[in-house]
């Protein structure tokens, strides 16, 4: 039993190091940078001055639940109402998302009223995008490198005709964060932004800022660029703007980005661990029916012994000559082993001259023959005789038993206990000699190698067993 159990161990062991191991491979080994493009749109306002109007383009993220359609769209409040010195002369303005193609009319609009920052819900879900997952700029450092994404290299006064919209149209500008948390005194709000190298220009305005993760840090506002130089010095709206704004509305987003499921890899390892554990039960079963043919080649059948010549009348038994052998004049021999003589096994117990007890019963003249009837076990139901002065063995040696048990009785000894017949005191003596005892039926345990008298009638339990006998 222990070495199955040390098998199975071991079979459960590979498979969980097995699992632990091939964690990490059970995403999917997409581009996060790439897989962000499929949240950014691109937008186009039509803004009205009173006597003249412009139309502004700019890109746009989508942000949402990861298991809910897209429907906010975040992006720049210049991108909606044209640039801060002139949004106190808007008459109107009209916006709409660009997504392949098609138009997505936006229904209403959560302006932050200090920050460049804007909200829109479209009228209808856009099936084509998936949300992005913001991040925190607390933990981005200097020279941590991070991407801008978006529609750029377009005038912010263009006509709405042949506007590119598609993924494949999305430019993504790598560089590094040069600058974290600054204070720019070009927008006097006092907002803080991350300064990054990244290359960006008009039409990135309202696009993600994210991180080698796909994280979104930042939305891209504004850009310097020196006239002496052509080092770019871009500004993005730290995110954690954007979360106040969402929150202030109620709008979900995510902060995380949902792991993807490799399946093919899922489907290899379930395929591997059921085939470990279907080996490792082959195993088991070998193992065991291995087991039980050395136990059954080990243990003898029980075979119930029988003497021919016991029921033949003036039977004598015949004593065999050896130094092993003890002659017992005028005692009956012990069925099982050699008739007519005792086994010395140094130091048993004398079986002549038995005392007599006295009971002053002379009523009747006691019975020349007792019997020993089973309860349970093997030979249930069998009542064996015993003669006046025999002595017969219980227990499950079934060469040197009288009353035998099945050997797979682990608690009953080889040689349990031997029962004596006295006729003239129709007592029989009990002397236990087993390792978990004899038993009388209210439970008291005999006295080991002690003789002991006891009445027709009594039952004897074996190791507190079920299996008993009934003397008489």
């Amino acid at each position: 039993m222990k070495k199955l159990q040390r098998i199975l161990s071991t079979l459960l062991l590979c498979v969980l190091m097995l699992s632990i191991l091939a964690l990490p491979a059970c995403g999917s080994n997409v581009n996060p940078v790439e897989e962000d493009c499929k949240g950014v749109v691109r937008i186009y306002s039509a803004i009205s001055y009173g006597y003249f109007g412009v139309g502004c383009t700019g890109t746009g993220f989508c942000v949402g639940k990861a298991d809910e359609p897209v429907q906010y769209v975040v992006t720049n409040k210049h991108v909606i109402l044209g640039e801060p010195d002139y949004q106190d002369y808007v008459v109107d303005h009209e916006s709409v998302v660009l997504v392949d193609g098609r138009e997505f009319t936006v229904d209403d609009y959560y302006m932050d009223p200090k920050e460049d920052l804007c909200v829109l819900k479209v009228s209808s879900t856009i099936a084509a995008r998936q949300p992005l997952a913001l991040g925190s700029t607390e933990s981005v450092e200097r020279s941590d490198t991070v991407y801008t994404l978006g529609y750029p290299d377009n005038s912010d006064v263009t006509t709405r005709v042949g506007l590119a919209s598609n993924i494949t149209d999305i430019t993504v500008s790598k560089g590094t964060v040069t600058r974290n948390h600054v204070q720019s005194a070009e927008m006097s709000s006092g907002s803080e932004y991350v300064q990054t190298d990244a290359g960006s220009s008009s039409g990135n305005s309202g696009g993600p800022l994210i991180t080698e993760d796909g994280l979104v840090i930042g939305v891209n506002t504004w850009v310097y660029t020196s006239p002496n130089t052509t080092a770019i010095q871009a500004y993005a709206l730290d995110v954690r703007y954007v979360k106040t704004l969402l929150d202030s509305h109620g709008i979900h987003y995510m902060t995380e980005k949902p792991r993807d499921v490799n399946l093919p890899l899922i489907i290899a390892l379930i395929a591997v661990g059921a085939l470990m554990i279907i080996g490792g039960v082959v195993a088991i079963i070998l193992v065991s029916v291995k087991s039980k043919k050395k136990k059954a080649a080990a243990v003898p059948p029980v075979q119930e012994y029988v003497d021919p010549n016991y029921a033949a009348p003036n039977y004598q038994p015949q004593v065999p000559a050896g130094p092993n052998y003890q002659q017992i004049p005028g005692q009956n021999y012990q069925q099982g082993q050699i008739p007519g003589a005792q086994q010395n096994w140094g130091n048993a117990y004398p079986v002549q001259n038995e005392p007599v007890v006295d009971l002053g019963v002379t009523e009747a003249a006691p019975p020349e023959t007792g019997t020993i009837k089973v309860l349970a076990g093997s030979m249930r139901g069998a009542e064996i005789p015993i003669r006046d002065g025999e002595t017969l063995w219980v227990g499950k040696d079934a060469k040197s038993c009288n009353v035998v048990f099945d050997p797979s009785f682990t608690h009953i000894s080889r040689m349990h206990c031997s029962v004596t017949y006295n006729a003239q005191s129709d007592r029989y003596i009990v002397v236990d000699e087993s390792t978990n005892g004899t038993y009388l039926e209210n439970g008291t345990r005999l006295p080991k190698h002690e003789r002991r008298p006891l009445s027709p009638g009594t039952t004897l339990r074996l190791a507190k067993d079920g299996n008993c006998v009934r003397l008489g």
